[in-house]
């Protein structure tokens, strides 16, 4: 049921990113023969306005037929036929659909489990912050006359520091200067203190911004260790890692879950991104270029490379496929 229920939801995050690419490429005018979701033999079908709305049996992701998307077209509305701002508008809409799904999950997780804020939830017995007698709900409003405003401030902040350091502390509307010798562990230096969480909506918000960017930064720079060899290739996982993994996820509580959902959104939109043929990244890129040079790229040129780094995803998603399975069957 786990599984069925992974599958879904992974159906959905994909049929998301289309539905950015629809909606965009009717805004636009563009000729779009058929949006469905899922894939493999329609169940439903329906047309309306020139365009097929389906839904296919297998319920993983979906697609948007557009008109002259990889070949020449005579049709005026065809998406070759538009100019590169507006293709890369509809192509860009996809991943900007996956950011927005991601950051949308977060705000109402952040609003139902809090955001850690620059208050003190909780002291570490025998720390630095035991031994100047920091208490619960302390307010943490300065770092060495740096001003503080947010959990994270605090150990961006200390992280900077040397030696002893001034905390501008606030305490039952009282403020009063405590000076602490923070601990260095594996490079970080801390003073032994948990952060309070306020649940509150409209601090959610930024707080699902930093965190969808600070996710964004990570994965970037995964890929980056990636293809320069710094990171093991085992840490990679294809659709049926994916899958196995959210469905153990369903088993770990709501937060766990839509977490997992949120991070596979937004793995689909960093991931597209990227400028490598095939993926909507390398699409945007051409455009791009028209954009600059004023000249049309050669669309046979184009379609070579796109189809050769289709080839290459796909024994790309074989290798990882295959490494999956046979750490499913190691683990199980």
């Amino acid at each position: 049921m786990n599984i069925i229920l992974a599958l879904l939801v992974f159906g959905i995050v994909v049929a998301i990113h289309e539905l950015g690419h629809f909606t965009v490429a009717k805004l636009n005018g563009i000729t779009v023969h058929e949006f469905a979701i899922g894939m493999g033999p329609a169940i439903f079908q329906k047309e309306h306005n020139g365009t097929k709305y389906s839904l296919r049996l297998v319920p993983m992701g979906g697609y948007v037929s557009m008109e002259g998307e990889d070949d020449e077209s005579d049709d005026p509305n065809a998406f070759c036929k538009k100019t590169p701002l507006q293709r890369m508008a509809v192509v860009f809409a996809g991943p900007f659909m996956n950011f927005v799904l991601t950051i949308v999950i977060f705000i109402g997780l952040f609003s139902v489990s809090g955001v850690p804020v620059n208050k003190v939830g909780g002291v570490v017995e025998n720390s630095p912050a035991s031994e100047i007698n920091l208490e619960i709900d302390d307010e943490i409003v300065s770092i060495n006359e740096v001003k503080i405003t947010s959990w994270g401030e605090i150990t961006k902040t200390l992280g900077k520091t040397s030696g002893e350091v001034t905390l501008g502390v606030k305490r039952n509307g009282e403020l009063s200067e405590l000076k602490v010798m923070p601990d260095e562990k594996s490079g970080r230096r801390t003073i032994g203190i948990y952060p309070k969480y306020e649940k509150h909506f409209v601090n959610a918000i930024p707080y699902a911004f930093n965190q969808t960017a600070s996710m964004t930064a990570q994965m970037l720079d995964f890929v980056s260790k990636l293809f320069t060899g710094k990171v093991d290739f085992n840490y990679v996982s294809g659709p049926v890692g994916i899958v196995r993994e959210m469905g153990n996820s369903t088993s770990s509580g709501f937060s766990t879950f839509f977490s997992y959902i949120a991070f596979i959104s937004l793995n689909l939109g960093v991931m597209n991104l990227l400028p490598i043929p095939a993926l909507d990244g390398f699409r945007i890129l051409t455009a791009f270029c028209e954009f600059v040079t004023k000249k049309k790229l050669n669309k046979k040129m184009e379609y070579v490379v796109n189809f050769a780094g289709m080839i290459f995803l796909i024994g790309l998603m074989i290798i990882v496929t295959y490494k999956d399975v046979l750490n499913i069957f190691k683990k199980g």
